[in-house]
C-alpha cells in the first residue's frame, strides 16, 4: 500500500524545494563537458561550468547537488577542486550547504535569480 505524503503524516520541512531534486554526479559530469578548457585553476573552471549549468536551467533552484566525493570521481579531479569551486560559489550567493543534507543552488540567490532571467 503507497500512502500519499499528506496521509503519511510526515511533515516537509520549509527549507525544501517543493520537487525535491538532486543531480547525480555523472549526469552533471555529462552537462559540464568542456568545463576544463579556458584560463584559470581548475577549481575556478569548474565554478564557471556549475553557474553556467544553473544559467542554462540545468540546474534550478533549490536542487541537490552531487556530494563533493562523487561530483570528484565523476570528474576524475581531486575532492579538494571541487570544495574549492563549492565554497567559491557559496561565497558568491550560488549555492549554498545545510547541514546533513548536501550544497544547493540557492533558492533565494539574486545572483541565480538575474543569471535565470528572473530579474
Amino acid at each position: 500500500m503507497c500512502l500519499s505524503f499528506a496521509e503519511s503524516g510526515l511533515e516537509k520541512n520549509s527549507h525544501l524545494n517543493e520537487h525535491w531534486t538532486a543531480m547525480d554526479a555523472f549526469e552533471l559530469s555529462r552537462h559540464l563537458r568542456t568545463w576544463s578548457v579556458g584560463a584559470g585553476s581548475l577549481h575556478q573552471k569548474l565554478a564557471r561550468g556549475l553557474a553556467e549549468c544553473v544559467r542554462k536551467g540545468l540546474l534550478h533552484p533549490g536542487m541537490r547537488l552531487p556530494s563533493e566525493r562523487d561530483l570528484a570521481q565523476a570528474l576524475s579531479i581531486s575532492r579538494t577542486t571541487v570544495v574549492s569551486a563549492y565554497g567559491a560559489l557559496r561565497e558568491s550567493g550560488w549555492l549554498e550547504s545545510r547541514a546533513g543534507s548536501g550544497t544547493f543552488v540557492c533558492e533565494t540567490s539574486r545572483e541565480v535569480a538575474a543569471a535565470r532571467g528572473a530579474v
